[in-house]
């Protein structure tokens, strides 16, 4: 009887012993995820462009975003505030898309990140109706590569200059917000540079009018260089009968993109040949338009209401001067 006891004592110690193996691993487990995912409030994934259509004589793109957000539900769980949108630079050359773990907005952060955050640039170039993939750039290392202990602010929008892309970054030292200094990163040689011929210079803009496009299915960032649409609501739009387009903007995170530089001189005539693929044949893209007194070819301010009005009193040259196309 009392070797049965004894025996029964065993199996009992036993069993608690595995019981609190298991609730010790599993509390060591949840332990290791609350480390690993909380103290995180922007996360954009990363993602790999895998179908496109380049459109409108190479002035936009339909892009299908394959996006990598698996860290995304434990990230939500970890963090009562996630931010998982952010807006991404364009460019004439090159699209680009901002790829982010980070414990705050860029502007607030004061110390070094951990090692499993990051901030990186998708970037693919164009090259014709092609686009090339690019290794990505490592924006948190670029800019501490070139000044130790900076980040930047933030992205600007990329220009052209003397035959470069040129990305702007508001960088400042870790410890200072308020010290910034835009500078540059030429995206053919991936290296920062400072560029004082543009560095504060404001450019004269032409504007287009771009109204009521969510009754028409478009959901647009706030420039409007890059938008997603309904396909649903295409019907009778010139791209509706673009099958290969169609399936591309069927997926989910598939965007179209304004092919432009901030300094480009042709963006009116870019936005609106883009976006005249997605809208009726009857909207006017040119309505209630205005070219500056700075680029008309009279030196006076106009309003213009269609594409003949807006290249009769364009300036190209006076543009491009303007923009430093032609130092």
């Amino acid at each position: 009887m009392k070797k049965t006891n004894k025996k029964w004592l065993n199996r009992l110690l036993l069993f608690i012993s595995v019981l609190g193996l298991i609730g010790g691993s599993l509390f060591l487990y949840q332990w290791y995820l609350s480390e690993k995912y909380t103290g995180y409030q922007y996360y954009t994934g990363k993602a790999e462009i895998d179908s496109y259509q380049i459109i409108a004589d190479g002035k936009g793109a339909i892009v299908h975003w394959d996006v990598d957000q698996s860290e995304e539900t434990e990230l939500r769980k970890y963090n009562k505030q996630l931010f998982t949108e952010w807006r991404n630079p364009t460019s004439q050359n090159y699209i680009l898309r901002d790829n982010m773990k980070l414990p705050k907005h860029p502007s607030a952060i004061h110390e070094s990140v951990g090692k499993d955050a990051y901030w990186t640039l998708s970037i693919y170039k164009v090259e014709g109706n092609k686009l090339k993939e690019e290794p990505e750039i490592d924006l948190l290392a670029t800019v501490d590569e070139y000044k130790k202990g900076y980040i930047s602010n933030d992205v600007g929008p990329v220009y052209s200059y003397k035959g470069k892309d040129l990305l702007a970054l508001y960088i400042r030292p870790l410890e200072n917000h308020e010290k910034k200094k835009k500078v540059f990163l030429n995206l053919q040689t991936r290296k920062i540079e400072e560029v004082k011929a543009i560095e504060n210079i404001k450019f004269p803009y032409s504007t287009i009018k771009l109204s009521n496009l969510s009754d028409f299915g478009i959901k647009s960032d706030v420039f409007g260089f890059h938008f997603a649409i309904k396909p649903g609501e295409m019907v009778d739009t010139p791209i509706s009968k673009d099958k290969n387009a169609m399936n591309i903007l069927e997926k989910e995170n598939s965007q179209v993109v304004i092919l432009t530089n901030e300094n480009s001189f042709d963006t009116v005539d870019r936005i609106a040949s883009v976006y005249s693929k997605f809208l009726p044949n009857d909207y006017n893209l040119y309505r209630d338009s205005k070219i500056p007194k700075e680029l008309s070819t009279d030196g006076q301010e106009h309003a213009f209401s269609s594409k003949e009005e807006f290249d009769q009193y364009y300036d190209i040259e006076k543009a491009k001067n303007f923009n430093h196309l032609n130092d």
